[in-house]
């Protein structure tokens, strides 16, 4: 509006998918390497931190303030408003298995893989991003009630990082 009439304005809904991808050949705590080769325990402990990723409170405090209607994605391949998305939700079981924020879940999951000393992750994000600064604070807070430490990696220039995963072990999209 402040532009004037000279300037159209359209606006309008798009899909972004927001995702931490890990690093499981690194020697970190996703890796069965650092249980001594023991894939089952690495799965566990990729599975506990991604049951403590409190993605509905990502949404509600960061997400909803500029869209209200905002809602988790809960596939990689179908939009929330395509007609087959209730079907393949219902069917994926990615809602009842990642990212809750369930602190006790993720700790009940350590706790069944025999996993006694919090397990360190180095989240690597763009540090020039206000909104990944936000979510690092909340996935750091919640991880570490689930039993986890969590490192802020951050970087300005983060993209360049990506490729060396011996600095990180989870990063954010």
């Amino acid at each position: 509006q402040a532009l004037g009439s000279a300037y159209t304005v359209q606006t309008g809904e798009g899909g972004t998918y927001e995702h931490v991808d890990m690093a499981v050949t690194n020697g970190g705590p996703f890796d069965p390497k650092a249980y001594g080769g023991d894939a089952a325990k690495a799965k566990a402990v990729r599975l506990a931190f991604l049951t403590s990723i409190p993605r509905q409170k990502i949404i509600d405090n960061l997400i909803k303030p500029l869209n209200p209607q905002a809602t988790i994605r809960n596939s990689y391949t179908t939009v929330p408003s395509a007609p087959t998305y209730a079907a393949i939700t219902a069917a994926n079981g990615m809602q009842a298995t990642f990212g809750n924020g369930d602190a006790a879940k993720a700790k009940d999951i350590l706790a069944k893989a025999g996993v006694t000393t919090a397990p360190t992750v180095r989240l690597l994000y763009a540090s020039t991003n206000t909104r990944r600064q936000q979510q690092f604070q909340l996935i750091k807070e919640a991880a570490e009630q689930a039993g986890f430490k969590v490192e802020d990696k951050s970087a300005e220039k983060w993209g360049s990082i990506l490729p060396d995963t011996s600095k990180y072990d989870a990063a954010l999209f």
